[in-house]
């Protein structure tokens, strides 16, 4: 927590993993963490919004390759993440049967 507070100012924790972030509820926002809201949200991802624990697409939306959030479709997740990948009718993309995710894209395999 140190490390992470050193480097990102006050209220950024380790995750215990390979990152540091802010604890529940809050946002990273210009090199520390603030109350997360739907204002903030929309300034560090436009169309995004904030559920609580973190920023993340409205319902019915994604985000596309430059990482806005945009209406959802299977061509946005495709264009995003390669042919393999569909729209998983909520506000994520997600590899179609028979592919696999795989730094970031869908690939063709099995799991």
């Amino acid at each position: 927590d140190a490390v992470c507070r050193d480097l990102y100012r006050s209220g950024v924790i380790f995750d215990g993993g390979n990152q540091c972030k802010c604890p529940t509820g809050e946002v990273h926002l210009k090199g520390k963490c603030v109350d997360g809201d739907d204002d903030v949200c929309e300034a560090l991802v436009p169309g995004a919004v904030f559920n609580g624990t973190e920023c993340v697409c409205a319902v019915g939306s994604v985000q596309d390759a430059r990482g806005a959030c945009v209406a959802a479709s299977d061509a946005v997740c495709q264009g995003r993440m390669g042919p393999g990948a569909k729209f998983d009718g909520d506000h994520s993309c997600e590899c179609s049967t028979g592919y696999v995710e795989h730094r970031g894209g869908c690939e063709e395999g099995s799991t």
